[in-house]
C-alpha cells in the first residue's frame, strides 16, 4: 500500500511535494505535501528505523511550515489514525492539536 502511496505521490497524483532527509545518498526521512486551498497536508511522513530519534522528522515538519508560509497558505493539516500512538505523540510534540475525529470504514468484498 505505501509503495503505491509513494508512486503516486512521486508522479504528482497524491503530491504537489516531496522533501527528504537524506545521508550517504540514503533516503532517511520525507515528508509528502498537497496544497488545498487553505492549507497545506502531510499524506505521509515517515523516518527510516535506524533513524528514528535524530530529529529529522521535526526538520521535515519545520519545513513543511516554511513551505505552508512561503505559499500564504495560514494551516497544515495531517490526517493520522487514532490508534497510532507514535504518530500522534509526535504531531503533538510539534504543535499540532486534534481538530477532529472522524471514523473511516473500509469494507473488503
Amino acid at each position: 500500500m505505501y509503495e503505491l502511496w509513494m508512486l503516486n505521490s512521486v508522479n504528482g497524483k497524491m503530491a504537489d511535494a516531496i522533501y527528504t532527509v537524506e545521508e550517504n545518498s540514503k533516503t532517511l526521512a520525507m515528508v509528502t505535501l498537497k496544497a488545498k486551498s487553505d492549507s497545506l497536508h502531510i499524506g505521509l511522513i515517515a523516518t527510516a528505523p535506524q533513524a528514528q530519534g535524530k530529529g529529522y522528522g521535526k526538520q521535515l515538519i519545520n519545513r513543511t511550515l516554511q513551505v505552508a508560509k512561503t505559499m500564504g497558505l495560514p494551516k497544515v493539516e495531517v490526517p493520522t489514525q487514532y490508534d497510532n500512538k507514535q504518530a500522534c505523540g509526535f504531531y503533538e510534540a510539534c504543535g499540532f492539536k486534534v481538530a477532529s475525529i472522524r471514523n473511516i470504514y473500509h469494507f473488503w468484498l
